[in-house]
């Protein structure tokens, strides 16, 4: 799937220069977007990019706004709140257009292998959405009127909401990592995880 460039881009051009296919354009200060017809997935511009504004995944997206959710619960960062929900469009719009890639490929002859894999990434692209509107209809939610109401967390109820966010992103990260290598014994690992998971959300 092509590159796709985020809200935190500034507009410094240094994507658009380095881009070997000029796929890439935008005013400077602006914010720049990739031609999906010229990207060759070469991420050329993510390296370059100082920003961290270029990603080539829809799990990238899920995991990036699940992480900076601490952080807006942590500084009561209302900006970065902001950024998070409307990062959720963009995951919603990669949903739609890797569904319609993949319906394009159900049009093909595929192997019975090709066919099951593109089942299962069906599967995870909508599972994927839904932690992004989880994270955005929810959390942010809670969020807000944690900054609006300028409520404070306990020191130890602080401390068990982050142990538990820092299993969950690893688990995800994990499950991502299995999917993209299909690597069983990853895959096993995620499931030993999720069970002392789900103890911790129980208990808290």
């Amino acid at each position: 799937m092509p590159h796709f460039i985020t809200d935190t881009c500034v507009g410094c051009t240094i994507c658009a220069l380095k881009c070997p296919t000029g796929a890439i354009a935008g005013n400077k200060k602006d914010l720049h977007s990739i031609d999906p017809t010229l990207c060759i997935d070469c991420s050329v511009c993510g390296h370059y990019c100082p920003y961290d504004s270029i990603v080539d995944d829809m799990g990238d997206l899920v995991v990036r706004s699940l992480r900076e959710t601490m952080q807006v619960f942590e500084r009561d960062d209302a900006e970065l709140m902001k950024r998070i929900s409307k990062r959720d469009d963009e995951i919603d719009r990669l949903e739609e257009d890797i569904k319609n890639y993949l319906t394009k490929l159900h049009e093909q002859a595929l192997t019975e292998e090709q066919a099951e894999r593109e089942t299962a990434l069906l599967f995870v692209v909508v599972d994927l959405e839904a932690v992004g509107d989880v994270i955005d209809k929810q959390l942010m939610e809670l969020a807000e009127k944690k900054i609006k109401g300028n409520h404070r967390f306990s020191r130890q109820g602080f401390a068990e909401i982050a142990d538990l966010h820092t299993k969950v992103v690893e688990n995800l990260e994990l499950a991502i990592a299995a999917l993209a290598s299909g690597d069983g014994s990853i895959a096993e690992k995620v499931l030993r995880h999720k069970t002392p998971i789900s103890e911790l959300e129980r208990r808290y």
